[in-house]
C-alpha cells in the first residue's frame, strides 16, 4: 500500500495561531512546503535558511529559533560534491522547532547523516536535560522514519507488526544530535 501522492489528499494543519510558515503532523501531503521551500529560495539566489529568516521577520518567536539556528549550525550551501546540509521547521503544541541535518553521501550513494542539530523554543523549559532527551529520541525516531519506515501489506494484513519485522533505527546508525535552545517566554 502506498502513500497518497503529495497534493492528492486535503492538507489539515492544526495551527495555535495563524503563521506564514507552518506545517501539520506527520502525513506525507503535508510536508509539501519543505520541499518548495528550499527551490523557492534556491530559484531566488538566497541562502534556504537566508530565505526562512526573510519569511518570519515578523514573528519574533520564529526568528529566535532560526537566528539560533544560523549561529550554531554554520549552514551554508556551498559544500563540495557528496556533502550538504539540510533545514526542517516545525511547530507543534505552541513549540518551534528547526533541525538542521548535515549529511554525505559517497560515490557509490551510500548516505550518512554526520550530524542533526535541533534549536527548539518552547516558551520555558523544566528540566532542560530531559528536553534533549526528547528531542534527541525525537530525531532518532524521523531518521528511522525516512530511512526504514513503512508497513508492509499481504492480502489485506500487515505483515511487519513487531519489533522482529518492522525496522527502527539501532544505535550504531544514530548521529550525534546537538540541541539548542531559543527561549522567548522566560526560559528555564
Amino acid at each position: 500500500m502506498s502513500a497518497p501522492a503529495p497534493g492528492s489528499a486535503p492538507i489539515r494543519v492544526p495551527m495555535t495561531e495563524p503563521r506564514r510558515i507552518c506545517l501539520g503532523y506527520f502525513l506525507v501531503s503535508s510536508h509539501w512546503p519543505l520541499k518548495i521551500e528550499p527551490e523557492m529560495a534556491r530559484a531566488g539566489g538566497i541562502n534556504p535558511l537566508d530565505w526562512r529568516l526573510k519569511m518570519t521577520e515578523h514573528e519574533p518567536d520564529w526568528q529566535a529559533v532560526l537566528k539560533v539556528m544560523k549561529e550554531k549550525s554554520g549552514f551554508r550551501t556551498d559544500l563540495p560534491r557528496g556533502e550538504g546540509m539540510g533545514i526542517a521547521m516545525m511547530e507543534d503544541h505552541a513549540s518551534l522547532c528547526a533541525a538542521c541535518a548535515t549529511v554525505t553521501v559517497s560515490r557509490r550513494g551510500q548516505l550518512t547523516v554526520e550530524k542533526v542539530m535541533v534549536v527548539i523554543n518552547s516558551q520555558h523549559v523544566i528540566n532542560p536535560l530531559n528536553c534533549a532527551e526528547q528531542l534527541e529520541g525525537a530525531a532518532c525516531w524521523e531518521l528511522g522514519t525516512a530511512w526504514f519506515a513503512g508497513l508492509q501489506m499481504e492480502k489485506g494484513a500487515f505483515t511487519n507488526t513487531n519489533i522482529d519485522t518492522y525496522q527502527l533505527m539501532r544505535i550504531n546508525q544514530m548521529p550525534p544530535v546537538e540541541v539548542h535552545f531559543a527561549l522567548t517566554k522566560g526560559g528555564t
